[in-house]
């Protein structure tokens, strides 16, 4: 992680100042460091949760795939970007596929943003509130969606990019400096990383990158309009530069695989044509959801929907509220008197907005939280400015702070006991995975179903919405679809997963789709999921010329036999 540790302004509150000669002990960010090791050891509890998320899932068994030398796209279909499935390639080639592998990910992912997270925070968070930030995101936001998955690796990469966007406004524009044309062309790079990894919060990096090198000029000290357009352009340049390089050899290496057509079909097309119009609806903005909510809430009092509803409005309404209007303000009173303070909570301002924007296309608190890392600084800051004022609102304001630090607190200690009560284990080819008593049972049942039927390394098939398992008893897909979702996959790729499966026979398919599992797509919370009636994949099984009758039920999954 880069160091930024010199002084944010001059006296006069202009960067540009030259970086400081110092002994390489205090060029380290020691108190970023920190945060990233008290993160990792609270964060370290949660190791056990096992990668039954049907995101993880997908991952896993992309990640799979690509070790065994397939391409993505070309040779098996996710809406997903090619990141994740790369990255955590990589892992599992130097850790070994296992859940030891894969949980490493997920543990080391939130250590790093809680230390992104401070990291960004204090460079405009003043005293030691800048603590708070990732002291929420560690005890009470990762843990909640403890997952690895893209939004996860989409949010690293974000947070690098303004990391070296931030840098750059600390850097001497004169002269056209080569640190400063480095760093953009990082942070561009870091934008399409984003974009490879959850497309649209990568888009939005891409556009905040260049609204921010265009408007930020407007807050230098003396500031005309074509001097400032010049050098926002001029920014905007080698910014782009980087996005285009990294787009460019990503669409060379599918086009040499001949994955390229497919590649912009799944990860673009298909999101407008399919995702959007099966997961937008109602928003999270709608007055239909803000009332249900809270008719539920008066109806089911246990904690679990207490705390989604606190979690839905302060992710949606009030930390935004607070944290997005505070830094308006700020950047309106002090785009004078203080031009760095004011160019990072522009681009921290900036970069809230286009996180949240991105993760509404499911309204619920999952995704919510996925935005909320620009959001708990800026929120944090705005809080912390108003303290600072010393004004009549300073103790409400106070004793406002510290019920929040002591919900945050409840609210991580009642977490962490939950994820205790999963301490029964459940064996599996890829390792021992933990869950709670009343599921451990049920899932061991289907586990020792599949492995006892299926040898590891021969395929099987699952739908439709459980590609975990794949990884979890070392089975191979035969078709190009891991998840196959009613509604949501069209016709055609149905039709394509079933003429695979006809043609490539394999021994056992293994059906959930008349279980109440967690449905993919927006719905209530205390919505009863979509998977009621058979799909087009198990009516394909059912009709008298298929190759499969079902032999039994373990718990609800159907086990279905290829006919001798």
């Amino acid at each position: 992680m880069p160091s930024m540790n010199f002084p944010l302004s001059s006296p006069s509150g202009e960067s540009g100042i030259p970086f400081p000669r110092r002994p390489w002990p205090r060029r380290i960010p020691w108190d970023t460091l920190a945060v990233v090791v008290a993160s990792g050891a609270f964060l370290a509890f949660f190791y056990r949760i096992p990668p039954s998320s049907t995101d993880e899932g997908m991952i896993a068994a992309g990640a799979e795939r690509i070790l065994r030398g397939q391409v993505p796209y070309r040779d098996f279909f996710s809406e997903l970007g090619p990141g994740s499935f790369y990255l955590q390639a990589v892992i599992f080639h130097f850790g070994g596929i296992s859940v030891s592998a894969f949980r490493l990910t997920a543990w080391i992912l939130g250590a790093l943003l809680s230390g992104l997270i401070y990291f960004l925070g204090k460079k405009i968070i003043r005293g030691p509130a800048a603590w708070v930030p990732p002291f929420i995101f560690a005890t009470t936001c990762y843990p909640f969606v403890y997952y690895v998955n893209h939004h996860w690796w989409g949010n690293f990469f974000f947070l690098l990019d303004l990391v070296c966007l931030a840098a750059s406004t600390l850097v001497p524009n004169e002269g056209g400096s080569l640190l400063r044309r480095i760093l953009l062309l990082g942070a561009g790079l870091l934008a399409a990383l984003t974009l490879l990894c959850m497309q649209p919060k990568g888009a939005w990096a891409v556009f905040i990158g260049v609204a921010f090198l265009i408007l930020a000029e407007q807050l230098s000290k003396t500031p005309t309009w074509p001097s400032a357009l010049r050098a926002g352009l001029g920014g905007t340049f080698w910014f782009l530069f980087g996005v285009g390089n990294a787009m460019a050899l990503m669409a060379g290496y599918f086009w040499s695989q001949g994955a390229f057509g497919a590649w912009v079909y799944d990860n673009f097309t298909f999101l407008f044509t399919n995702y959007l119009p099966y997961e937008t609806w109602p928003g999270v903005y709608s007055w239909t959801r803000f009332t249900h909510v809270l008719r539920w809430v008066t109806q089911d009092r246990s904690f679990q929907s207490i705390s989604y509803l606190g979690g839905f409005y302060f992710y949606a309404v009030v930390g935004p509220a607070i944290g997005f209007g505070g830094a308006i303000w700020q950047v309106w009173r002090q785009r004078v008197t203080d031009h760095s303070r004011s160019r990072l909570l522009l681009l921290f301002l900036l970069a809230g907005l286009g996180s949240l924007i991105s993760e509404l296309h499911e309204p619920n608190v999952l995704h919510l939280i996925w935005a909320s890392p620009l959001i708990l600084i800026l929120f944090v800051d705005a809080g912390n400015e108003a303290i600072r004022r010393k004004g009549r609102w300073r103790n409400p304001l106070v004793a406002t702070a510290a019920l929040t630090i002591t919900l945050v607190i409840v609210v991580a200690a009642l977490r962490t006991v939950h994820v205790g009560i999963r301490n029964t284990p459940v064996q599996t080819r890829r390792g021992t995975i933990f869950l709670d008593p009343k599921t451990a049972t049920i899932y061991q049942k289907w586990v020792d179903a599949i492995e006892h039927a299926v040898p590891a390394g021969d395929e099987a098939f699952f739908f439709p919405y459980d590609a975990q398992f794949y990884f979890l008893t070392a089975t191979h897909n035969p078709t190009r679809y891991d998840v196959l979702i009613p509604g949501f996959h069209s016709a055609q790729q149905f039709e394509e997963a079933i003429s695979s499966l006809q043609r490539q026979q394999p021994s056992y398919a293994f059906s959930f789709g008349q279980l109440p599992r967690l449905s993919p797509r927006a719905h209530y919370p205390d919505d009863s999921p979509d998977f009621l009636g058979p799909d087009p994949m198990e009516k394909s099984l059912e009709v008298p010329q298929s190759h499969y009758r079902m032999a039994e039920s373990v718990e609800g999954m159907e086990v279905w036999v290829l006919k001798k």
